[in-house]
């Protein structure tokens, strides 16, 4: 997930940023090598808190839609 979801900002980022311009690919993959690692902590540590919140937020709305 952290691979998918750092490749696709730091594209997007980069388009937003500089535009398409010859050099794209080269400064995309050098803002995605440092993207990517940050993204895989990220979803390391905060995965399971939102895991739980989505669990929460499910059950909820499973609840509701019963009553």
């Amino acid at each position: 997930m952290s691979l998918a979801l750092s490749s696709i900002m730091s594209a997007w980022v980069t388009f937003i940023n500089l535009g398409v311009t010859s050099s794209f690919i080269a400064n995309w993959l050098h803002a995605w090598i440092l993207a990517w690692p940050a993204a895989g902590i990220c979803a390391f540590l905060f995965g399971p808190m939102v895991h739980k919140i989505t669990a929460v937020v499910v059950a909820r709305i499973s609840g509701e839609q019963r009553a």
